[in-house]
């Protein structure tokens, strides 16, 4: 039992340049397999970014349609946060706007 990893360290001293180096690009190509499978995947789940859209409007003009909304709304006496955010959504829908997902 002693004698068997001399014999193990022999086999692998043994083995030619050219089969380590065939070894070498299987692990390398296994690698790079791997990693680029966890890398779509990371992009599958990424989910799809949600908000105010209007067609032929960019997200930027949308985000400032809204903080404009909200500026609006902040000018009234509005009395609770629900009577708050059902007045900015209809200043968005108002203005053409839709609640959903960006393409």
């Amino acid at each position: 039992m002693g004698n068997s990893t001399p014999f193990l360290c022999s086999l692998n001293s043994a083995m030619s340049p050219h089969h380590q180096g065939v070894k070498m690009r299987k692990a390398f190509f296994f690698s790079a397999i791997v990693a680029a499978t966890f890398m779509f995947n990371a992009c599958a789940l990424t989910e799809p970014q949600a908000g105010w859209i209007k067609p032929g409007v960019s997200q930027y003009d949308a985000e400032n349609a809204y903080a404009q909304c909200e500026y609006d709304v902040s000018m009234q006496k509005l009395e609770t946060p629900a009577e708050k955010e059902k007045t900015v959504k209809n200043c968005m829908i108002r203005q053409g706007f839709r609640y959903g997902y960006y393409e």
